[in-house]
């Protein structure tokens, strides 16, 4: 995809450095189209800036280098959110980060997938909205930077996100203060992104791109390949075939290997009285699973509501799944990090251990 993403770039940074001109209409291609309106256009966000800065090529380096930075730093207030300790923190935002969901992506020049970066802060002041509503208003910029980026299908799986977590937090705590914080969250991500939400609206009167999905066939092989195949990201121009489905593995695959997992089933055992936490995971892994044979209704259902209708992969949810199972692992990380140890030797190798 690197030439309809760079393209894309490439036409704004013109429009504005040699011709003065703000980037409504995109010449340079099927004899010319829209540019501002574009899904994907990212021409008010942080990357446009960048790409204005360096160029485009140079600037596309630089806004992923800029996304893991915000991601990176998203990682620390969740951390400080659930009051882990440092290497904990730094587990967490590692795991996140580093996922290859987004490295496939990236692999195959869909650089969208980069405002994944701002999930992190997204979450972090939904969380602080929980007790005070007014941070669902910051947690409504970043979720409307995703947009403004590109970001397309994390934008609108976040929405899927933060109505499993509003759901999971009123049935455990009966917690109804998180609606007030969840009505500001998606009013004031309508308003800071509706400069270009609404041309998009009008564009999807004129072209629903009503897709379907394809059922998988939910297979031990597959879930191997998509958490524990390490090489992955070489396999993703290749069709992957299992039980004579074939699986594009950019939309399945995300790496994070066997510790991971492990650490993050601890880490819900220890923390079993967080209900809330456990639903939202469970709903959380039901979405993500929604893409095979037999949770497959979870997704027609939801599919059928305009405009996820234009949505065909929900396995891309296993983003938000690794956010979770990157918590949960770190809490553990942070109670065998805090274990107090009267030998400075043995605290040391304790140390070293997790950093391992």
């Amino acid at each position: 995809d690197w030439h309809q993403q760079f393209q894309l770039t490439v036409a704004t940074w013109i429009s504005i450095s040699k011709y003065g001109e703000f980037p409504f209409w995109n010449p340079y291609i099927n004899g010319g189209n829209f540019l501002f309106a574009h899904p994907q256009s990212q021409v008010i966000s942080p990357q446009a800036l960048i790409v204005l800065l360096f160029g485009p090529i140079k600037g596309i380096y630089y806004s992923v280098l800029f996304f893991y930075i915000m991601g990176f730093a998203g990682c620390y207030f969740v951390g400080r959110y659930f009051k882990l300790s440092f290497l904990a923190t730094l587990y967490l935002a590692i795991l996140f980060t580093f996922q290859s969901h987004v490295m496939n992506y990236l692999f195959l020049g869909t650089t969208l997938w980069a405002t994944a970066g701002y999930l992190p802060f997204a979450f972090y002041f939904l969380l602080k909205s929980r007790d005070n509503w007014r941070y669902g208003v910051a947690a409504g910029f970043f979720h409307a930077l995703i947009y403004l980026g590109g970001g397309i299908y994390i934008f609108m799986f976040y929405i899927i996100f933060v109505s499993i977590f509003t759901l999971s937090d009123i049935i455990a705590k009966r917690n109804l203060k998180i609606i007030k914080g969840v009505a500001a969250l998606f009013l004031f991500s309508f308003l800071f992104a509706s400069i270009k939400v609404l041309p998009n609206l009008d564009l999807y009167e004129v072209n629903k791109r009503e897709v379907g999905f394809e059922v998988l066939p939910l297979k031990l092989e597959v879930l191997e390949k998509t958490f524990l195949d390490k090489h992955q990201a070489w396999d993703i121009l290749s069709v992957y075939s299992v039980g004579g489905a074939s699986f594009h593995w950019p939309h399945f695959g995300d790496y994070i290997g066997i510790v991971p997992i492990l650490l993050a089933i601890i880490g819900i055992v220890l923390w079993f009285k967080n209900m809330e936490l456990l639903l939202a995971t469970l709903g959380i892994f039901l979405m993500y699973m929604s893409n095979y044979s037999f949770f497959s209704f979870i997704w027609k259902t939801i599919h059928a509501v305009p405009p996820f209708t234009s949505l065909q992969h929900p396995a891309r949810f296993v983003i938000f799944l690794v956010l979770m199972l990157s918590v949960f692992g770190a809490k553990f990380i942070s109670k065998i990090n805090r274990a107090k140890i009267n030998s400075i030797w043995l605290n040391n190798i304790k140390n070293l251990a997790i950093v391992a």
